[in-house]
């Protein structure tokens, strides 16, 4: 009996217990190591605890009625409304303009988008609001993090001035209501959300000077000359009528060889068996800075008259740029595995 009474301790949650907490830890497993949209996983797991007698059909439709998602099912309508209306853009042209000061692109980004997302779904402006922080930042020369920050700050404390101005804002107000039997009004929140927003915006430009100072991964490939050298084999270098191979400068540190041109100007088959003569041209792309290393230890020289830059790429030649997903197959390897 003591047995039975230590298993029922440990194990003292019903079947529906245990089939709930499997759903939910299998949906978790499922959105982070997959890319099934999240939409189809909760739908799939609804269906999971219905089938298994979890749920009722009452409870398994009640969802889909309350007042939660038909708020936020209205607002992403009027935000789609007041997109391809012309409205917001017509917002971000005559409100918002180009500041000239970092100071001023603080307040005039923050005030309108505080006060916007009052109303509309966070995940729209911020959407909507990206390029033009990308625009500003490149016409202030800062960092985008110090103005993509602040506008995710402004978002948050923005929407808990209403009852609808987040999702779990309007969650709440539907358990208040349910519980106490008493409807909120929409600015029942306004009084302690602006307090919060007003100090929270004087806090941020305050502290402007230590925001992030974080690139775009983006702005690394923005300027292809940037990642582009040519170097020139001298006509005394001793690497001549050696492969590129035997000569390592096929594969090189921080980058790689991307074209070969001999005396004719032509490029030539890039492989590790073309030979080096006097006056080859070798275009490598990578970080400059480790491959301008081959002139002192290849004995190399800097084209003073390069054939083609890559700002002048013609119909033969074409830069891409590719980025590596979490999941590719292609993270540990080198450049050098995988061509």
């Amino acid at each position: 009996m003591e047995m039975q009474n230590e298993i029922m301790l440990i194990w003292g949650l019903s079947i529906d217990a245990w089939i709930t907490i499997a759903t939910v830890i299998t949906i978790i497993t499922v959105m982070l190591c997959t890319k099934v949209r999240t939409d189809a996983v909760m739908l799939i797991a609804i269906g999971v605890l219905f089938v298994t007698g979890v749920l009722d059909a009452k409870e398994t439709c009640s969802g889909f009625s309350a007042g939660t998602v038909v708020v936020t099912g209205v607002l992403a309508v009027v935000m789609a409304g007041l997109r391809y209306t012309g409205v917001l853009q017509w917002m971000l042209k005559h409100v918002f303009g180009l500041p000239d000061r970092f100071q001023s692109a603080l307040l005039r980004m923050m005030v309108p988008v505080s006060v916007m997302s009052a109303f509309m779904s966070n995940t729209m402006l911020t959407v909507l609001f990206g390029n033009v922080l990308k625009r500003w930042s490149r016409k202030l020369n800062i960092a985008p993090s110090k103005l993509f920050l602040p506008m995710v700050y402004a978002v948050q404390m923005g929407g808990v001035c209403t009852l609808i101005g987040t999702s779990t804002n309007i969650v709440v107000v539907d358990l208040y209501e349910s519980a106490t039997g008493r409807p909120m009004n929409i600015f029942s929140i306004l009084v302690p959300g602006a307090l919060c927003l007003v100090v929270g915006v004087v806090f941020i430009i305050a502290v402007r000077r230590w925001l992030p100072d974080r690139k775009a991964p983006e702005e690394a490939f923005e300027a292809a000359n940037d990642y582009t050298v040519e170097l020139r084999v001298p006509s005394d270098n001793p690497n001549i009528c050696k492969t590129l191979g035997e000569a390592g400068l096929f594969h090189v540190k921080g980058g790689n060889l991307i074209a070969i041109h001999h005396f004719d100007h032509d490029p030539s088959f890039l492989s590790e068996d073309e030979f080096l003569m006097g006056g080859d041209r070798l275009v490598f792309a990578g970080q400059i800075d480790e491959i301008l290393e081959l002139k002192e230890t290849h004995n190399l020289m800097v084209s003073d008259h390069p054939i083609r830059s890559m700002s002048e790429i013609n119909n033969n030649y074409e830069l891409r740029v590719a980025y590596v997903s979490f999941y590719s197959k292609l993270i540990g390897k080198t450049i050098g595995d995988i061509r």
